[in-house]
């Protein structure tokens, strides 16, 4: 049988899960668990390559994965087989077969994210969402959200420990602050991503919703770029990768 190339949506809860890739110790991924099933309904050993590298924690509703198998086995097959083994906190949404050049990496022109915030700091949402059942002024954050449009240094919304020698240059193409009353959606799609950039840009739009820093000060930030500037990163449980673009 000729090599094949597949592409795969995942999504999964990310709270058991000590992020997507595989790590050297050998705790619990994504990536590990999912490259497990495969193989085993594959019958030969693979390696999968992930859009998007998610921190401890995150979640993913579009995770996109490709991987080359010699397998005879159909897409569906493949599908049902690799779900069939999952204990319950990922799948498989999506199975198809590409061209042979495709890169679930570098391929990708952008992605989504969405962050999840509770103003009721409900216990069935504490999984999925960062708790704040606080006075959050929607307004003041969608205007500090429109600065980060653009192409930016976003160090400010990073750490030295990840990209001290890295570029830290990066492209915003959209941020909403969606309303729905209980919850706050914060959207944001951009070109490629810092470790932590989008939990620190939330960290920053809700120190703004709080009074606890003003509009201009984010424009500074962005401005005047160092590293750790914003100071913590919004937990990793309201964040979701939503979809990937290619």
């Amino acid at each position: 049988m000729p090599l094949r190339n597949l592409k795969g949506i995942i999504e999964y809860d990310g709270t058991d899960f000590n992020g997507f890739q595989i790590q050297p110790e050998g705790s619990r991924t994504v990536q590990g668990e999912v490259t497990e099933a495969l193989s085993k309904v594959l019958d030969h050993p693979l390696k999968i390559i992930g859009a998007s590298r998610t921190d401890s924690g995150v979640h993913a509703l579009g995770q996109v994965i490709s991987f080359n198998t010699s397998g005879t086995r159909t897409v569906n097959e493949i599908k049902n087989g690799a779900n069939s083994k999952s204990p319950g906190d990922w799948r498989f949404v999506e199975l198809t077969e590409v061209s042979m050049n495709f890169h679930a990496r570098f391929d990708a022109v952008s992605k989504t994210y969405i962050y999840l915030i509770d103003r009721l700091d409900s216990v069935l949402r504490r999984r999925m969402s960062w708790g704040l059942a606080e006075k959050i002024d929607i307004e003041s954050m969608r205007k500090a959200s429109e600065l980060f449009k653009g192409e930016h240094d976003f160090k400010s919304f990073t750490t030295s420990g990840a990209h001290a020698n890295d570029n830290t240059i990066r492209r915003i193409d959209k941020v909403d602050c969606i309303d729905e009353t209980d919850l706050i959606v914060i959207s944001i799609k951009g070109g490629g991503f810092l470790y932590q950039m989008v939990r620190r840009i939330v960290s920053g739009l809700v120190k703004v919703a709080k009074g606890e820093l003003k509009v201009d000060d984010i424009d500074e930030l962005l401005q005047n770029p160092r590293f750790d500037a914003i100071g913590f990163a919004a937990p990793a449980k309201g964040l979701i990768l939503k979809e990937v673009n290619y």
